[in-house]
C-alpha cells in the first residue's frame, strides 16, 4: 500500500515542486502486499563532455559530499544531457533510499531544489525525444560551462527512461521529502511519450523498472502499458524476462488494475518455476499480481499449483511477510493447495512471534478464507493475541481480520472473541467500509453483537460515501457486495430496534446493488432474446440517484432484427459489461437470499416464502456433500 507522504519541514518546497509537476500530461490515471522495491544499476560511466560532467557528479557522490553534489547540479543542470540528468537523479534517489539518519534533515530543501531543476531539464529532454528530429530545439550553453553534445539526446537509451521512473518512485516513498505521487503528471507524461516509440528496444530490466515506477507513482499511461505488454511477451518468449523483472512487470499491471489477459496468459503458459531460478520474493510477488488482478476468476489454477510445488522446498528461506503473502494469493481466489498450506502452517507455528501485525492477521485470514483450521496454529495465535498482548498493538483493520478468522473457523474459545470484540469496537470509526463488514459478520457470528453496536455500525455505513472507491484501490460499500451483505446479515436481527436506520440501509443496498444487477441481466436477456424480449425497466423516480443504473435506452428493443454479426457483437458487449461489473462487485458474496431476489426480479426464478427454490436447495446439498467428503473434517 502506497500512502502519500507528508513532512512539515518541507511543505513549502514540496508544494513548489508539485506546482511544476502538475502541468500537462498525456497519461491517465485486498489486503495483499506487492513488492517493496525494484532494481536499478544506474547509467554507465562515459568519456567525452558528457563523461566529464558525469565524472564530476560521481566524484562528489562517491566521497559522500552530497551538499557539493547538489551545488554542482544547481550550477550545471541547464547544460546536462540526458545521461548527466539521469545519473544525478539516480544518485539522489539512491542516497534518500539508503540511510535513515536524522542528519539528512538539513539536506531536504537542497534536494528538493535539485529535483525541481532535474525535473525541468528531463521534461525538456523527453519532450524533444518525443518530437521528430527536425522539430527539436538546439541545446542551450551556459558561459564557461563544458560544451554539450551536439544533440543532448545522443546516447538516450531505455535505461535512462526507466531510471527516471524508478528514481521518482523511490523518492516518493521517502516521507521526509513529501513528494505527492498524484502531482507528477508533468514529468511522467513526456516520459511516456518518449518511451512509447522506443519500447521495442527495452530489455527486461528496463521494462520492469519503467512499469514499476509508473505503478508506484500511479502515473498510468494506458498506451504505454499496452505496448509494454506486447514487448513483455516478446521478451518472455526469448527467455529474457525472468525473476524480479518478470514480477515487476506483472505487479505493475496488477497495481494499475489493467488485466491484460494476453500478457498474464503468456506468463502462466511459460512456467517460470520449473528451472528453480527464482527467489521467494519473485514467486510471491508474481502470484500476488495474478491473484489481485484475476483473483475472483481463478482461471490460472494449474499455474498456481505448479508455483506451490516449486515453493514448498524453499519455504524455510521465506520471510514471514512472504509466507503470509503466498497463502493470500491462493485464499484470495478461494483456492488452497494441500501440501503448500500444510507446509506454510508448519513454518508459521515455529515463527509466529516474528510476524508483524499485518502479516499475522493476513496469515490467519488466508487460512480461514478456505476453512483451513490448523488447530495448533490457531491455538498458538490465540495465546499470542491474549497472553502475549499483541491485540493491544494492532490497528482496527488487523483486529477485524483476526476476529473474522477465529469466527470463520468456529474457534471454541469465548475469551478470544470477548477480548477482540472490545478492542475492535473501540476503533470502528477508523475502519474502511469493507472492513466494517468483516467485523460486523465476525461480531454476529461470535455472539458479541448487541443492538448498540449494530446502531453504531449502521450509522457509520450510512454516513460513508458508498459510491466511491478508496485511494488504495479497494472498494467501498458501493463497489462490492461483500461488506454490504456482511453488514445486512449481522444487523438485520435488530431491524425493529434500528427502525428508520434499517429502512435506509436496506434501501440503499437495493439501489446500489440489486437494482443495477437486475438491469444488467435484463439488458443481457434483451440482447440474446427474440422480438418479444422484454425491455430494460427504467429506474423509478423515487429510487434516488446513488450508484450506476441503466436507462431504458441501454439497448434497442428490436435486437432480434439485427444482422447476425451485430447480434453477436451486442451480446458480447453486454456480457463484457456484466462480467466487469460482477467482478468488481464481488457477487460471489451476494449469498443465496439476495441471489434469489435478483433471480426472481429478472424472471429466472420465483420468489417463495414457504420453500426454497430447487436450485438453492441443490446448491446447499452440494456444499454439504463436499464438506462431508473433505478428509480434514473426518473424525
Amino acid at each position: 500500500k502506497f500512502k502519500n507522504p507528508t513532512h512539515v519541514r518541507c511543505t513549502a518546497m514540496a508544494s513548489a515542486y508539485a506546482s511544476f509537476t502538475s502541468g500537462g500530461s498525456s497519461g491517465s490515471g485486498g489486503r495483499g502486499r506487492g513488492p517493496l522495491s525494484s532494481n536499478s544499476s544506474g547509467p554507465p560511466r562515459l568519456s567525452g563532455p558528457s563523461g566529464a560532467r558525469n565524472a564530476e557528479l560521481l566524484t562528489f557522490f562517491d566521497r559522500g559530499d552530497l551538499p557539493g553534489f547538489l551545488a554542482h547540479v544547481q550550477r550545471h543542470c541547464v547544460d546536462f544531457d540526458v545521461i548527466n540528468a539521469t545519473t544525478a537523479l539516480h544518485r539522489l534517489a539512491k542516497f534518500w533510499a539508503g540511510r535513515g539518519d536524522a542528519s539528512r534533515g538539513q539536506l531536504i530543501r537542497a534536494s528538493l531544489d535539485g529535483l525541481v531543476l532535474l525535473s525541468h531539464r528531463l521534461v525538456e529532454l523527453f519532450r524533444q525525444a518525443g518530437r521528430q528530429p527536425h522539430e527539436r530545439m538546439p541545446a542551450q550553453v551556459t558561459e564557461g560551462a563544458p560544451m554539450p553534445l551536439a544533440d543532448p539526446l545522443e546516447g538516450l537509451q531505455p535505461r535512462h527512461l526507466a531510471i527516471t521512473a524508478w528514481a521518482f518512485a523511490s523518492l516518493s516513498r521517502c516521507r521526509e521529502l513529501g513528494l505527492r505521487c498524484g502531482e507528477l503528471k508533468g514529468l511522467f507524461g513526456p516520459l511516456a511519450d518518449a518511451a512509447i516509440p522506443r519500447i521495442t528496444s527495452f530489455d527486461g530490466q528496463s521494462l520492469g523498472n519503467l512499469l514499476w515506477g509508473c505503478a508506484v507513482t500511479r502515473q498510468v499511461n494506458r498506451r504505454l502499458f499496452f505496448v509494454s505488454a506486447k514487448r513483455a511477451v516478446v521478451l518472455l518468449h526469448a527467455g529474457e524476462l525472468r525473476g524480479q523483472n518478470l514480477s515487476n512487470v506483472v505487479w505493475a499491471f496488477a497495481q494499475a488494475r489493467l488485466p491484460n489477459r494476453t500478457l498474464f496468459s503468456e506468463v502462466a503458459a511459460c512456467d517460470p518455476w520449473s528451472s528453480g531460478d527464482f527467489n521467494p520474493q519473485h514467486i510471491t510477488n508474481t502470484l500476488w499480481a495474478f491473484s489481485r488482478i484475476h483473483g475472483k476468476i481463478g482461471i490460472y489454477r494449474e499455474f498456481f499449483d505448479a508455483a506451490a510445488e516449486a515453493a514448498i522446498p524453499k519455504l524455510a528461506s521465506f520471510k514471514t511477510q512472504e509466507l503470509a503473502n503466498l497463502l493470500w494469493t491462493f485464499a484470495n481466489q478461494t483456492m488452497y493447495h494441500e501440501r503448500l498450506f500444510g507446509a506454510v502452517a508448519e513454518q508459521a507455528r515455529a515463527r509466529l512471534h516474528d510476524f508483524d501485525n499485518f502479516d499475522f492477521s493476513q496469515l490467519l485470514w488466508s487460512l480461514a478464507k478456505v476453512w483451513w483450521r490448523d488447530e495448533a496454529l490457531f491455538a498458538e495465535a490465540s495465546r499470542e493475541m491474549i497472553d502475549g498482548g499483541r491485540y493491544r498493538t494492532m490497528h482496527a483493520q488487523d483486529l477485524g481480520c483476526v476476529l473474522w478468522a477465529f469466527a470463520m473457523v468456529q474457534w471454541p474459545e469465548p475469551r478470544i472473541f470477548e477480548v477482540l470484540a472490545r478492542a475492535a469496537q473501540a476503533h470502528i470509526h477508523t475502519l474502511k467500509p469493507l472492513d466494517v463488514g468483516n467485523i460486523a459478520w465476525a461480531l454476529g457470528a461470535s455472539g458479541q453483537l448487541d443492538k448498540d453496536i449494530a446502531r453504531v455500525i449502521t450509522e457509520y455505513v450510512l454516513m460513508h460515501d458508498m459510491t466511491q472507491t478508496d485511494s488504495d484501490g479497494g472498494g467501498g460499500f458501493g463497489a462490492t457486495a461483500d461488506g454490504w451483505v456482511h453488514v445486512l446479515n449481522a444487523v438485520g436481527r435488530f431491524h425493529h430496534e434500528l427502525g428508520e436506520l434499517w429502512d435506509r440501509l436496506s434501501g440503499r443496498f437495493e439501489t446500489l446493488v440489486l437494482l443495477p444487477l437486475s438491469q444488467h441481466l435484463h439488458a443481457l436477456e434483451q440482447a440474446v432474446g427474440l422480438d418479444g424480449a422484454p425491455s430494460v425497466p427504467a429506474a423509478r423516480p423515487d429510487e434516488g440517484s446513488e450508484g450506476v443504473v441503466l436507462g431504458s435506452d441501454a439497448l434497442p428493443r428490436a435486437v432480434a432484427g439485427m444482422a447476425t454479426d451485430g447480434r453477436v457483437l451486442a451480446v458480447r458487449q453486454r456480457f463484457a459489461l456484466l462480467e466487469s461489473w460482477v467482478n468488481d462487485l464481488q457477487l460471489e458474496h451476494l449469498g443465496p437470499h439476495y441471489t434469489q431476489l435478483v433471480a426472481a426480479e429478472v424472471g429466472l426464478s420465483r420468489l417463495s416464502e414457504h420453500a426454497e427454490e430447487p436450485w438453492v436447495a441443490a446448491g446447499r446439498q452440494a456444499v454439504a456433500e463436499d464438506a462431508a467428503a473433505d478428509p480434514r473434517h473426518q473424525s
